[in-house]
């Protein structure tokens, strides 16, 4: 794969998606006014819940906050990305703008994900990082380990991520009812902005292995920590590759039953 090529052709696509989103300027302030009210939200309950208690399962004020904060930048890398991308394949499967997709000298998969940049989610990052910030001055500092071992867990579950997504994208090749998939894994993610140790251990093993939203943010923040072991540690890239692998052979094995909407 070319990396250049690629590279200019998703700022070609960020920069059009862009254009198009501030031409309504209200919306776009709107829907950013909504992604932070949810935000404040969701700290108000944190800050809520250790007024009447000094730890969570053993977790300090500050510790909880980093779950909710790694969540809050592993969100939105995956919807500024490339949920979007996949979420909208049910459309373009439908209207027939997938057949352009397979016209380019460009990796269709590339295409589909990277489609649809999410600007809103982009400009979240300022807050998310804030929130990281802060969240790293309660409950840090964290020796350098702890950090390689963070970002190697993090980027491997963004690709965790983005296997499951585009596993349930390449379900609409057989069905145009996939979509309500992604609303589903949305909400299982979001369950894991607070340690996943609140649940029953069957929710836990669901979270971690069945459908393995835990390896985006719960898993990395553990690294962080320094609860995560180095035997489990080295687990994550395995199975996120595994993951991956097995995404892109269903992806085209599903898409050999695409029929065209031409046709």
């Amino acid at each position: 794969m070319n990396l250049k090529k690629y590279l200019k052709i998703y700022k070609i696509l960020a920069v059009h998606n862009f254009s198009i989103l501030i031409v309504s300027r209200l919306d776009f302030a709107l829907l950013l006014l909504g992604k932070i009210i949810q935000r404040v939200l969701e700290i108000i309950v944190i800050e809520t819940v250790f007024t009447q208690t000094n730890s969570l399962l053993g977790y300090s004020r500050g510790e909880v906050f980093l779950f909710f904060a790694v969540f809050n930048l592993a969100s939105v890398f995956v919807q500024a990305l490339f949920y979007r991308g996949f979420w909208f394949t049910q459309r373009w499967v439908e209207t027939g703008e997938f057949d352009h997709f397979l016209k380019y000298p460009v990796s269709e998969k590339f295409l589909n994900a990277f489609k649809v940049t999410d600007w809103i989610d982009i400009t979240n990052l300022i807050p998310a990082l804030a929130i990281f910030g802060y969240a790293l001055n309660v409950a840090g500092p964290f020796p350098v380990y702890n950090w390689i071992m963070f970002l190697v867990a993090f980027i491997f579950g963004l690709s965790v991520a983005f296997a499951i997504l585009m596993s349930i994208a390449s379900l609409n090749f057989f069905t145009p009812q996939a979509a309500p998939l992604h609303n589903i894994f949305r909400e299982l993610a979001r369950s894991t902005r607070f340690p996943i140790t609140i649940y029953p251990r069957s929710v836990e093993a669901f979270l971690t292995l069945a459908v393995p939203v835990a390896l985006m943010s719960y898993v990395p923040t553990l690294a962080l920590l320094g609860e995560l072991s180095f035997n489990n540690f080295a687990l994550v890239p395995i199975f996120a590759t595994i993951l991956v692998l097995l995404a892109n052979k269903f992806w085209d094995y599903a898409l050999r039953h695409y029929s065209s909407a031409s046709s």
